[in-house]
C-alpha cells in the first residue's frame, strides 16, 4: 500500500467518523458544561451502591485468593486499605480543609 493510498484512507476514515458521530455524545456530563460538574459525577459514581458493591466483591475475591495462598497478607491488606480510602475520601478531604461535606 502507498502513502497515498494510506493517506486517502486515513481521510475517508475521518470522514466517515464525523458523519457517523453523534450529538449527544458531544454533550457535557451532566448537563452542567463545566468541569465541575464532571467531577461530580464520578464522586457520585464512587459513592454509588454499584461501586460499593465492587468494593464488596473484590474485598471477598481478595479473602479467597489468600486463603488459597495465591497472594501475601500484605498485598491483600493493601487491597482493603485502598477501598478505604477510595470510600472515604470524602470524609478525609473534608477534615483537612474543614468543609461541610456532601
Amino acid at each position: 500500500m502507498t502513502s497515498s493510498q494510506r493517506a486517502a484512507r486515513h481521510v475517508a476514515l475521518a470522514a466517515a467518523f464525523t458523519l457517523f458521530a453523534s450529538p449527544a455524545l458531544a454533550q457535557a456530563a451532566g448537563g452542567g458544561g463545566d468541569l465541575t460538574g464532571f467531577l461530580q459525577n464520578i464522586v457520585d459514581l464512587m459513592n454509588s451502591g454499584i461501586a460499593r458493591l465492587l468494593a464488596v466483591i473484590a474485598v471477598g475475591i481478595t479473602g479467597i485468593v489468600w486463603m488459597f495462598g495465591q497472594i501475601d497478607l500484605r498485598r491483600a491488606g493493601t487491597v482493603v486499605i485502598g477501598i478505604i480510602v477510595a470510600f472515604g475520601a470524602t470524609t478525609i478531604v473534608n477534615m483537612i480543609t474543614g468543609g461541610s461535606g456532601a
